[in-house]
């Protein structure tokens, strides 16, 4: 079963370094293509052809705590592991929150295209997406860091990942200059979702024989890997290991919607607003377990892995379809024309779900010209504060756009980004018509 939890682990770090959709700089960027995925009220200048993989690509992550909250400098100007001796427990802990969060909202674009009829604009979009978080509690830091003297009660720790293809169509109605509204269907293929969660879990010490407690649960669903079990000592079966040899195929099906309105309020103010992802997946899961833990540890510590493990082995509670919403996205924005080529926007964001988040981004556009837009923005939220930049090229035919989100502007002497781990950089190349 810990094979399973560092897949679930390993597909969710590796999806937010190779892909992320929600470019939140671009919402006001002049000229950005792709802006319709976050407001389908946004409508594209021109119909386009999104090239493979580079027609709307990034790399995003969002976290409240940072590299430099794990690494520290240590002898002959390394960094070191918190780990590590010389990285003292004052000096580790104070920079963690009560809840250490990570999370990941990606996507690679597999094929899009947009195009005109009469008032009506239309895309057709084909990717895949993957939806990840991770939560770590400040008291399993500790119990890492100092172990423990009496007994510490460690909040929930857990971790999943949602991964599915998608293939939506779009519709926009633009009325007169005043109204644009927009929409999008989609339909979900699942490919894998998977989560593991420990709950009520303490660790008591009582003259250095320690009592560990635990309920751990996890699901997968993952059409086509096989799972092994085996019998515990308690004489149950759990699951103990998985294979994915024999991969072939999806897991699970489901449909969403996205919304959206832009409205011209007065000349030089508009507002818009839209919900994204409203709708789930149908999931099939092959693997569903549940376990109650307690065991002893007598101070052993070549036992004290393999113990911890028993957290991780689930009683085979046999297959189960659930439905799960995916997590939804509210968007409110506000664009004011401050001179003739210069707009402010401002835009806040909720996302819902498993890790909720909110940020609240100010950006200055740049217009001076059909052919270029730019934009520069600062944001604050769950995530701490973040700079983006973004640039937008309408050569005729290509449409090409660069930014970030999150620009690291502090590092340490190891070039480590100082902050949290908050980073994202969007890359887009279309065919414009």
């Amino acid at each position: 079963m810990k094979k399973i939890l560092l897949t679930i682990a390993a597909v969710a770090m590796s999806a937010s370094a190779l892909f992320a959709q929600d470019f939140q700089t671009g919402y006001f960027l002049n000229g950005y293509t792709q802006a319709y995925k976050l407001n389908p009220a946004l409508r594209p200048d021109k119909a386009f052809i999104s090239l493979p993989v580079i027609g709307g690509s990034s790399v995003a992550s969002r976290s409240n705590i940072g590299l430099d909250n794990i690494l520290f400098p240590v002898s002959d100007g390394k960094l070191g592991f918190f780990m590590h001796p010389e990285v003292s427990s004052q000096q580790f802990l104070s920079g963690l929150k009560s809840t250490n969060r990570f999370t990941e909202n990606a996507q690679i674009n597999l094929l899009s295209f947009g195009f005109k009829t009469g008032p009506l604009f239309h895309t057709v979009d084909v990717g895949v997406r993957s939806l990840g978080y991770a939560k770590v509690p400040y008291e399993l830091f500790a119990f890492l860091k100092d172990g423990v003297t009496n007994r510490i009660d460690i909040p929930s720790v857990s971790i999943g990942e949602n991964a599915f293809a998608e293939v939506a169509y779009g519709l926009n109605l633009k009325i007169g200059n005043i109204v644009s509204v927009g929409g999008r269907i989609k339909y979900l293929v699942g490919i894998m979702n998977g989560n593991v969660s420990i709950d009520d879990l303490s660790v008591t010490n009582n003259n250095g024989v320690w009592t560990v407690k635990g309920s751990t649960k996890g699901q997968i669903a993952l059409k086509g890997a096989s799972f092994k079990t085996k019998v515990s000592e308690d004489g149950s079966r759990v699951i103990d290991d998985i294979d994915f040899d024999d991969f072939d195929g999806t897991s699970g099906n489901g449909v969403a919607l996205d919304l959206g309105v832009a409205v011209n309020i007065i000349p030089g103010l508009k507002l818009s607003a839209a919900l994204c992802d409203i709708g789930g997946i149908n999931w099939k899961y092959n693997i569903n377990g549940k376990r109650d833990s307690q065991w002893v540890y007598d101070g052993d510590s070549d036992d004290l892995g393999d113990e911890l493990t028993n957290l991780l082995e689930l009683e085979d509670l046999g297959s189960k379809s659930e439905f799960k919403m995916l997590p939804a996205t509210a968007r409110l924005g506000a664009e004011f024309s401050a001179l003739p080529f210069v707009t402010v926007g401002l835009l806040g964001t909720q996302q819902l779900g498993e890790m909720p988040w909110t940020e609240v981004r100010a950006s200055a556009n740049f217009k001076p010209f059909k052919l270029l837009g730019a934009s520069v923005s600062a944001a604050t939220g769950t995530f701490g504060f973040s700079w983006g930049a973004a640039l937008n090229l309408n050569l005729k035919v290509v449409n090409l756009c660069i930014g970030m989100d999150a620009i690291p502007t502090k590092y340490t002497p190891q070039y480590v980004p100082l902050g949290a781990a908050n980073f994202g950089v969007n890359f887009g190349l279309n065919i414009t018509i």
